[in-house]
């Protein structure tokens, strides 16, 4: 099995749009067949 890859997205200073990254990247990871999960 595979190992895992693990991608952060942080920053110290609030309302710089991470969650939104999160979102974008999760949604082109899954148009590429890829399984992800989403936490925010």
């Amino acid at each position: 099995m595979a190992k895992p890859n693990v991608i952060s997205v942080a920053n110290q200073k609030g309302e710089v749009g991470k969650s939104t990254t999160v979102y974008n990247l999760g949604t082109g990871l899954a148009l590429e067949g890829k399984k992800f999960s989403c936490w925010t």
